[in-house]
């Protein structure tokens, strides 16, 4: 009988690791932040603002995918948990990728601006 019981803790147990282990995995990086208004700013001529513009504007379609990307995977790993529990630990909560995507489009309002005072055009 207690054989039975002791293998039942062994069980659990190893669930629980196994559950902390694919929560550890789950988005747990910082997001990586541009800063609205960056050193050298103020000395940029028209041409490199354009540019700097359309380099922000490829940055921001590109998180837009990897947001959708991780919409998609979660979106997956809700429909395997319905059949395998554990993965309920791999959904990626975090909001990196929608804070990094703020950013940039804080950068991008903020060139645009400087863009259309400094060169006078829309």
């Amino acid at each position: 009988m207690k054989s039975k019981f002791s293998k039942k803790i062994k069980f659990i147990s190893l669930i629980c690791i196994i559950s902390f282990m694919f929560q550890g995995c789950a988005g747990k990086r910082a997001p990586i932040l541009v800063d609205k208004i960056q050193k050298g700013d103020s000395e940029l001529s028209c041409k490199v603002i354009q540019l700097k513009l359309n380099s922000t504007k490829d940055d921001i379609k590109s998180k837009q995918r990897e947001i959708e990307k991780k919409e998609d995977s979660n979106m997956m790993i809700l429909v395997l948990s319905l059949f395998i529990f554990l993965m309920m630990f791999a959904y990626d909560l975090s909001e990196d990728e929608e804070q990094e995507l703020k950013s940039l489009e804080d950068r991008l309002d903020n060139l645009e601006i400087m863009y259309i005072e400094k060169c006078g055009k829309d």
